[in-house]
């Protein structure tokens, strides 16, 4: 319950990943276009790799700290 997504799809996002979703989009990892996640879409490599080097980037923003 601590979670709060504010997709408009929110609903349809498996409780077990809402977690996950609401932390990778707290942080930038995520985007949704016209405020949907569409979680039952497929992620292509250029979305993976997009949100890679997104991490990548936080990680290296927050020093060593993170580790």
């Amino acid at each position: 319950g601590i979670y709060k997504l504010e997709f408009t799809d929110a609903s349809q996002v498996q409780e077990e990943n809402r977690g996950y979703v609401t932390l990778a989009n707290a942080i930038g990892l995520l985007t949704a276009a016209d405020n949907q996640f569409n979680p039952d879409q497929d992620v292509t490599y250029a979305e993976l790799a997009v949100s890679t080097f997104r991490l990548a980037h936080e990680l290296y923003e927050r020093g060593t700290d993170m580790y």
